[in-house]
């Protein structure tokens, strides 16, 4: 589904921050060590390496049509041959399983799950908008919001699959949220933009 047209008429898309996960290293690491461990990280991130933690070993598991991957064998399922690929394959970046890039042709996969990637992708460049926020309030830090939390990957699943009315279903859930201090949170959040000169 693309993405809704807003109250305002516009469409918008989501941003994300470029990083949102990352790694941690024993401060007692020696430089040697550490230099080595980075080295991995590189390897991780070539594309040499991408292939190896994706689909294995080259004409063993995949052989190379131009740039085109070509799996030997397509019923492998590479993580349940070197299990140790379920953990390389997202230690140094996490990438989608349907690559949304023409130039990297991986439609031996499943051709229309690309193609509908590649599509939804090319609609979200011509026909959406980044909103208007300001990334710093995010990291705020109040009190109010140091002790709420909204992460609950169920309340969108019990929405789409509900049969109420979805504004009523959504007020319902933000009526819960409000019961646990949402109120309070948007207060003290509104109140610090202030004083940063935020509006």
């Amino acid at each position: 589904m693309k993405p809704l047209v807003s109250t305002d008429g516009n469409r918008y898309h989501p941003v994300f921050k470029t990083y949102w996960s990352e790694s941690y290293f024993n401060a007692k690491i020696n430089d040697k060590k550490m230099e080595r461990i980075l080295d991995f990280y590189d390897y991780l991130l070539s594309n040499e390496g991408k292939r190896l933690v994706n689909y294995g070993i080259e004409n063993v598991d995949y052989k190379l049509d131009g740039a085109k991957i070509v799996p030997i064998d397509p019923k492998t399922v590479i993580g349940e041959k070197y299990p140790s690929t379920l953990v390389f394959n997202t230690l140094a970046t996490w990438e989608t399983l349907y690559p949304v890039d023409d130039a990297n042709d991986q439609s031996w996969m499943n051709k229309d799950l690309q193609k509908d990637a590649i599509d939804y992708m090319k609609f979200i460049k011509s026909n959406t908008k980044v909103p208007s926020f300001s990334p710093e309030l995010t990291l705020v830090s109040t009190p109010a919001k140091d002790k709420f939390s909204v992460i609950n990957s169920d309340l969108l699943i019990k929405i789409m699959v509900g049969t109420d009315d979805v504004e009523k279903m959504f007020t319902k859930e933000v009526e819960a949220y409000k019961g646990k201090g949402l109120d309070k949170v948007i207060q003290e959040v509104n109140e610090k933009s202030q004083q940063m000169g935020i509006k």
